[in-house]
């Protein structure tokens, strides 16, 4: 499976094509990719990067939304599970993703008893609001 791109890399990844192709213009192939590998930054030590991945993956928040995310049929029922799914917790702000905008005011009145709810099994201060999304919507 591929791997998502983050829109900064994708970015920089097409402003390196650009650059590539000002420089092959000017230089021709060969040079061009002596002078991108001439302005590019060296690479990076992996252990930097897998120890920053690390402590984020250790993270309370990451840990809390993956129990809800796993138990999520259990937590509101099977009714409210196909209409509503977690997309991520940021903080205590659970963000829950519907597939319809009409969704939207439907669901909205049983927030209050979902968040109720996911405080009496998860414990209190980790869902302190919830709020609805479409999907696909950002």
């Amino acid at each position: 499976m591929a791997e998502k791109l983050s829109p900064e890399r994708r970015r920089e990844l097409k402003r390196r094509r650009q650059r590539f192709g000002l420089l092959e213009d000017w230089y021709g192939t060969e040079t061009a990719q002596t002078e991108m590998a001439a302005h590019t930054s060296s690479p990076q030590p992996i252990g930097r990067s897998v120890e920053r991945l690390l402590r984020n993956l250790n993270s309370s928040e990451i840990n809390n939304f993956i129990t809800i995310d796993t138990r999520w049929n259990e937590l509101v029922g099977a009714a409210f599970s196909r209409l509503a799914k977690p997309e991520r917790l940021t903080g205590t702000t659970l963000v829950l993703e519907v597939r319809h905008s009409a969704l939207l005011a439907e669901l909205r009145p049983s927030l209050d008893l979902i968040r109720q709810r996911l405080t009496a099994e998860l414990g209190p201060g980790i869902v302190n609001e919830i709020r609805l999304t479409i999907a696909g919507g950002r």
